[in-house]
């Protein structure tokens, strides 16, 4: 079976689906998707461009954050709708087309995965998606730790940061002037990062970063094999 004669089998298995309607601007923008896990997601959107021209775009991610931008560019003439998709918070969440789609549907995974990129997600989901998903998942800290931690670069776990949800923002080379990469910023509690600092900063090293979070060792969720007397509930 040829590529284009897979994507037309793919792109009609997901049109026989339920969509998120993200209609902006009197224009129909229709948003099919499936996952395995949240570990990837393929998504068929259904648009008219700019041009009155009838679009199907056939997009497979593996990362949450660009399956987001996908969705947020196709309707990035709606500013408001575009902002929600792109930064959601505990009181915008509900308008959020694509959580709402996960909740209607009873996407539990999706559902939490989505509360957990928009930083949101509580100690309980944090822990369902570290037991589902067999990997450790970082809690957000109080807001006693609602700093910036300069921390060596050197030992840093980038991939345990992007799995608990981290935002962590590129500098690069030309914006370096007093800068330097070997020392990167992190807030435990925004959940948030920049790959750089000042030169010259008091720093820590990532071991020493993570011990904030052994100091919690009452929060349940940070042990990367949640035993079943821990499980939480399979619904939103």
């Amino acid at each position: 079976m040829t590529e284009n004669m897979k994507n037309k089998k793919t792109a009609a298995r997901l049109m026989s689906r339920p969509f998120v309607d993200l209609s902006v601007r009197g224009s129909a923008v229709r948003l099919y998707l499936e996952h395995e896990d949240c570990r990837e997601f393929t998504c068929l959107i259904d648009r008219i461009d700019d041009d009155g021209g009838h679009v199907v775009e056939l997009k497979r991610e593996r990362n949450i954050h660009f399956l987001i931008c996908d969705i947020a560019m196709a309707v990035r003439s709606d500013k408001g709708l575009y902002d929600i998709l792109m930064s959601s918070n505990e009181e915008t969440i509900g308008d959020n087309p694509l959580y709402e789609y996960a909740v209607s549907q009873g996407d539990v995974m999706l559902a939490r995965r989505l509360r957990l990129y928009y930083r949101i997600a509580t100690d309980e989901e944090c822990g369902w998606l570290s037991e589902k998903l067999g990997y450790r998942i970082l809690p957000s800290l109080p807001a006693e730790y609602d700093n910036d931690y300069y921390v060596d670069s050197e030992g840093i776990d980038y991939e345990l940061l992007l799995n608990s949800g981290y935002r962590i923002l590129h500098t690069p080379y030309f914006s370096m002037k007093g800068s330097t990469h070997s020392v990167w910023t992190l807030n435990p509690h925004a959940k948030t990062g920049v790959d750089a600092a000042k030169c010259g900063s008091d720093t820590i090293t990532f071991s020493e970063y993570m011990s904030f979070f052994e100091s919690s060792s009452d929060r349940s969720l940070i042990t990367q094999n949640m035993s079943s007397e821990h499980s939480v509930c399979d619904k939103i």
